[in-house]
């Protein structure tokens, strides 16, 4: 009786998830064991079919355990677990006849890296919930293994898988490069500078358009300070245009009078721009109008005579009688034959 009721407890216990060997009750708790101490029956064991004070502990014990359960009478014990004749019970739940009993109820009562199968039995295999594969994969509830969903799409057709390809949506592309999923590194003029990053792409000697523009070098020759592209002047260094005077020439005008050097003959004469009859630094003036200016007219306020001659300025040197002796010296100007009264007069 004690031994029917002690297993059927463990039957109970087992139904209910717990560990076979954690079901046993010790013999003296199950009335089973007659201890004798010099000759005597031990203290709780069953003496002609009654239970001792020990035997009825244990008939509580499995009362408790099986709640509910019946008696050993040949009843059959809750949520169907096995009898020690052999009689099945619950899917786990096993008999004292050598049966192996169910190792896990839950993942969590197997080792970090095993999971519980359907037969509760600790297998080896990732676990499906909590996942217990690395971030980047999840647990295949089948194969039980981790892996990375990514690795079975290719969603730009490129023939790399998406857990392979940086850019998976970039069939041209599978990592990033130097321009980025979707844009092309593309360097159309060779100058080591993907387009996406060169403003000018087609000019291999320049990147950026800088400011004479792509195709034309931002050169400045004569260095100062003005590309040649906008220097009208490339070689000359004091000017960016040509001014008056042209490159290479300054536009100096050192009389201040209005024409620069490069066009004033008289560039110290700010009175003249050319030398004129008198020259540079000599007044062209004609003071008497006769068209002879002063520097060349001796009688320059005689519009009538340009040298004195014999008579001097403001003289005329007329010979009204023609004997070649100008009047002002002709005693007798209207006598050819004289030029001096002498005694009988012109």
């Amino acid at each position: 009786m004690g031994n029917r009721t002690g297993w059927t407890a463990c039957a109970r216990w087992a139904a209910v998830g717990l560990v076979m060997s954690a079901c046993v009750l010790p013999p003296e708790r199950q009335g089973l064991v007659e201890r004798v101490d010099d000759g005597g029956v031990a203290d709780g064991a069953a003496v002609d079919g009654e239970r001792g004070p020990r035997d009825a502990a244990a008939a509580r014990d499995f009362e408790t355990l099986t709640d509910g359960a019946q008696s050993p009478d040949g009843a059959q014990v809750a949520d169907a677990a096995q009898s020690p004749d052999g009689a099945q019970g619950a899917d786990a739940a096993q008999s004292p006849d050598g049966a192996q009993t169910p190792e896990c109820i839950r993942d969590d009562d197997c080792a970090a890296a095993a999971y519980c199968d359907s037969r509760g039995h600790c297998a080896p295999g990732c676990r499906v919930e909590p996942d217990s594969c690395p971030t980047d994969q999840v647990c295949d509830p089948v194969a039980r293994t981790c892996a990375n969903p990514a690795c079975s799409r290719d969603t730009d057709n490129d023939g790399t898988p998406d857990c392979n390809d940086a850019c998976p949506a970039d069939a041209g592309k599978t990592g990033p490069g130097l321009c980025g999923c979707g844009f092309a590194d593309t360097d159309s003029d060779g100058d080591g500078t993907p387009n996406c990053g060169d403003s000018c792409p087609d000019d291999p000697e320049k990147q950026v358009v800088g400011v004479c523009g792509c195709g034309v070098p931002d050169l400045d020759t004569d260095g100062d300070n003005a590309f040649d592209c906008v220097d009208l002047c490339p070689n000359d260094a004091e000017k960016g245009q040509p001014g008056r005077c042209g490159c290479g020439v300054p536009d100096t005008d050192t009389d201040a009078d209005g024409t620069s050097d490069c066009s004033d003959l008289c560039p110290n004469d700010a009175n003249k721009t050319a030398a004129g009859a008198c020259g540079c630094a000599v007044a062209d003036t004609d003071s008497d109008s006769d068209g002879t200016p002063n520097c060349n007219d001796l009688c320059p306020n005689d519009s009538n005579k340009v040298a004195p001659g014999v008579c001097g300025c403001a003289v005329a040197d007329t010979d009204s009688d023609n004997d070649g002796t100008p009047n002002c010296n002709d005693g007798c100007p209207n006598d050819a034959n004289k030029v001096a009264a002498g005694v009988c007069g012109c």
